[in-house]
């Protein structure tokens, strides 16, 4: 999914798809359902995402959907990591999403500076030492 596609989701459509969805429909949205994609591809991913949490505006009405929709997303990645077989790859754009995932929360309460830590992380591994 592009920077531009992401940004073009409004919190109902992602509350549709993930209320609605099964796992690899949130999987794919994360580039996690594949276990050939390398880290650096992955990573890469989750940037373009955190940026396009930036840039998304969010109208105060639907802060409480947005919410819902981040515990849904959460989830997921929750079960997806107690209980299927993963590659080291998919493990480690777990972890970063699930991170991903917290920093738009925090942002949602109007703590921008783990989402500007995310997008700052150049290095794929640099990204797992900051989550550690």
């Amino acid at each position: 999914m592009t920077q531009e596609e992401w940004e073009k989701i409004t919190p109902e459509a992602l509350a549709e798809a993930t209320f609605g969805a099964d796992r690899l429909k949130v999987l794919k949205a994360f580039s996690l359902h594949d276990p050939e994609l390398s880290w650096d591809w992955i990573a890469g991913q989750l940037r373009t995402i955190a940026k396009g949490y930036l840039r998304r505006a969010t109208p105060k009405k639907d802060i409480s959907t947005c919410q819902l929709v981040r515990a849904a997303i959460m989830e997921v990645l929750e079960v997806t990591a107690a209980t299927e077989a993963l590659t080291l790859n998919q493990a480690k754009g777990i972890v970063a999403a699930m991170a991903l995932v917290d920093a738009d929360v925090k942002r949602g309460q109007g703590d921008l500076r783990p989402l500007i830590r995310f997008i700052s992380c150049r290095n794929p591994d640099d990204l797992l030492e900051l989550l550690s």
